[in-house]
């Protein structure tokens, strides 16, 4: 019997189902985060280094928002 589900388990490890669990709110918070220091920016960014950075800030959002669309299913399926 699982305690996470209360039905029996079949090839079903319950740490791991905690774990995706909780993958969402950290994927958010971290969401949150970047949009908050991408604001900060200003419109145009005129150095070399702080357009590296801005650059960078964008990559990190666009992997967070594919990893929030990929949580947000009903059903997620990790493979270990």
């Amino acid at each position: 019997m699982c305690a996470c589900t209360g039905a029996v388990a079949v090839a079903h490890d319950c740490s791991l189902l905690r774990v995706v669990s909780a993958v969402p709110s950290f994927v958010a918070a971290d969401h949150t985060k970047i949009l908050n220091e991408l604001s900060a920016f200003p419109l145009r960014v005129e150095t070399m280094s702080r357009r590296a950075a801005k650059q960078e800030l964008e990559a990190k959002l666009a992997e967070v928002e594919n990893a929030l669309k990929l949580f947000s299913r009903k059903r997620v399926i990790i493979q270990p």
